[in-house]
């Protein structure tokens, strides 16, 4: 059995630490509350309505999602990268550390958002893998299937924004 060592020298089994991780993600994303409330999420189920509704029968979600969806994570996961990187050593610490009220720094706030668009651009594609062999028609995986596809590309509106907030700060951070 493989051990990961975490910070405090507590040593978690890979389940546990999975467990750990994104309940980690979780809280820093903001939870159901910030999930359900999200406009990329509404957006989303307006657009699948109207794919779903005006679709040509010759239309497959999952065949679209299996020829964006790789591509997609490989530039989002460089991205995550880059973002991860991003600003020097001062800007890194001004933007870390939870804050005063208790709530997730800016830094961790931007990374769950990160992470949460590459993470449903995964489920997505497995979900479409899934689909795609089964050779589903079912109405309501379709209506979900397409509400995953389209969620998962309006979330590169959310991730860029984020990055942006995070030019902005660095950009108000006062000079030397």
């Amino acid at each position: 059995m493989v051990v990961l060592e975490m910070g405090n020298n507590k040593k978690l089994d890979q389940w546990e630490s999975l467990k750990t991780e994104v309940k980690s993600y979780w809280s820093a994303y903001g939870g159901v509350k910030d999930f359900v409330e999200s406009p990329y999420l509404v957006l989303s189920v307006l657009f699948a309505l109207l794919v779903c509704f005006f679709r040509s029968n010759e239309w497959v979600w999952y065949n679209q999602a299996l020829s964006v969806l790789p591509d997609l994570i490989g530039f989002s996961l460089g991205g995550y990268a880059v973002m991860l990187a991003f600003g020097d050593r001062r800007f890194q610490d001004a933007v870390r550390g939870k804050c005063s009220d208790g709530t997730s720094s800016p830094y961790l706030r931007i990374s769950a958002t990160m992470a949460h668009f590459v993470l449903v651009q995964i489920i997505t594609l497995l979900f479409s893998v899934c689909c795609s062999s089964a050779n589903l028609a079912n109405p309501v995986l379709n209506f979900l299937g397409t509400l995953m596809f389209i969620y998962s590309i309006l979330l590169g509106i959310s991730a860029t924004l984020s990055i942006f907030f995070m030019s902005r700060m660095y950009d108000n951070l006062p000079k030397k």
